[in-house]
């Protein structure tokens, strides 16, 4: 059985287990995150016998923080 490239990992992104970053056997499935406020855009990919079942490839993307709705009062003036 043949062993998959290795995982590239992204500024932020983290990857298990640890022989995905080496290139991991037949059978191994990794799985992908993000550090701090970042989302990841695909969440794992399995080896099987050299070939990824789904790309390896992942990005980390910004969260964007809700913002809390804000009340307006508006005035009106009759004339």
């Amino acid at each position: 059985m043949k062993t998959c490239v290795p995982v590239v990992l992204p500024t932020r992104g983290h990857v298990t287990p640890s022989s995905c970053k080496t290139g991991p056997p037949h059978g191994q499935t990794c799985q992908f995150s993000c550090l701090d406020d970042f989302e990841v855009d695909n969440t794992q990919a399995s080896c099987n016998d050299g070939v990824w079942s789904s790309s390896p490839v992942f990005n980390c993307i910004g969260k964007i923080p809700k913002q809390p709705l804000k009340f307006v009062q508006t005035l009106w003036t009759l004339t």
